[in-house]
């Protein structure tokens, strides 16, 4: 026989079981709004916010920011929160991988759209262009323009790259030599062509007094005329044809016996080492007790529009016992030709016996090599 407790609890039970759930639900009746699904359970039902959303205080449902609360994307890309989700930007240089668009994966630019002009190189997150020998990267990083070795090489302290003149070309430079010499085997310097050796000379017909004298990158014609009394003996040389003067002929004696021709040739500006260069020497005779007089003067200049001509002053005169020595003390511009006389008077026992003239022509080329 059953007791009254157990009488109630199956009492109990039986009302539990015999009761049916109300489907708010499918009635319509639910309070979840238009963007929440409605899920019935036993007793009741309950709200579900869509993906990416959650539940608020005011049953409402909110976005959830995913870039706020987790490290969902590469730290190549930026998250940026969408209604319901969200989505990686990668930085640029990189793209979403094909395989998962939350990971980012460098971009090779160089085999896609790279503006580059002549090379490129990928690098991680980017690229850089590079241009070929004889071409600098212009002011947009893509196209190379071409460098001015010339130019670059005269404003630097490695100077010249040329002897002769210096050529830019697209991508290098070529040198040039002036007309006068021809270009060496190393591509740079400048050898002097000899017109008078080679005949490219336009100077008189070769033959007594005729005078062809080779300079750098030219060449000189110079005639020798004898003066009255004189006849040309040997090359460059005038001799007096009374070899003996009467006595007391001062006239006569006063007259050279000699007149040489002497042709010197250096480049315009010339360096002077030591302040001065040695030019021409000349040595008296062999005689005993002999005492050597010199003067120098200067004959003449021809000097090159805006070429400063030489002055007598440009020239010095070191004399000894026995010889003289002429030195250059300035650098002079060309082209020019200055022509110098040399006399050097001989005394024995202090009376004249007679004198030499040797006329110096100093011939300046245009170049400085």
């Amino acid at each position: 026989m059953l007791s009254d407790g157990h009488v109630k609890q199956s009492v109990l039970r039986l009302a539990l079981s015999s009761r049916v759930d109300l489907d708010e639900c499918a009635r319509n009746i639910s309070k979840c709004g238009s963007d929440q699904t409605c899920s019935n359970f036993y007793g009741g039902y309950s709200c579900q916010c869509p993906a990416g959303h959650r539940l608020g205080t005011d049953n409402t449902c909110v976005d959830i920011d995913e870039c706020a609360y987790s490290n969902t994307c590469s730290i190549l890309s930026t998250c940026v929160n969408t209604p319901g989700s969200y989505h990686c930007v990668c930085s640029p240089g990189f793209r979403n991988a094909p395989s998962n668009d939350k990971v980012c994966v460098d971009v090779d630019e160089c085999s896609e759209d790279a503006a580059c002009e002549h090379g490129c190189v990928n690098t991680w997150g980017g690229y850089r262009c590079t241009c070929g020998r004889g071409y600098e990267l212009g002011k947009d990083n893509s196209t190379c323009v071409d460098i001015d070795e010339c130019a670059l090489a005269a404003s630097s302290r490695r100077g010249r790259l040329c002897v002769g003149t210096c050529v830019n070309t697209a991508g290098t430079y070529r040198c040039q030599c002036p007309p006068g010499y021809r270009e060496s085997d190393d591509g740079r310097s400048c050898i002097d062509i000899d017109e008078c050796e080679s005949g490219e000379a336009t100077c008189a017909r070769p033959g007594p007094g005729e005078v062809c004298q080779n300079t750098r990158g030219s060449y000189h014609c110079h005639t020798i005329q004898c003066p009255d009394g004189y006849r040309l003996d040997g090359k460059h040389t005038c001799k007096r044809i009374a070899e003996y003067c009467p006595v007391r002929d001062n006239s006569c004696l006063r007259r050279p016996s000699a007149y040489s021709y002497n042709f010197i040739t250096f480049v315009s500006n010339i360096y002077l080492p030591s302040g001065s260069v040695d030019l021409f020497t000349v040595h008296g005779p062999s005689l005993a007790e002999a005492q050597l007089d010199f003067e120098l003067g200067l004959v003449g200049v021809q000097a090159a529009p805006g070429v400063q001509p030489a002055r007598l002053s440009c020239f010095d005169m070191r004399p000894t016992a026995r010889q003289c020595t002429i030195s250059l003390l300035c650098s002079l511009a060309g082209p020019q030709v200055a022509e110098l006389e040399l006399t050097m008077s001989v005394y024995q026992r202090d009376q004249y016996i007679g004198n030499m003239v040797a006329r110096i022509i100093v011939i300046v080329s245009e170049y400085n090599y």
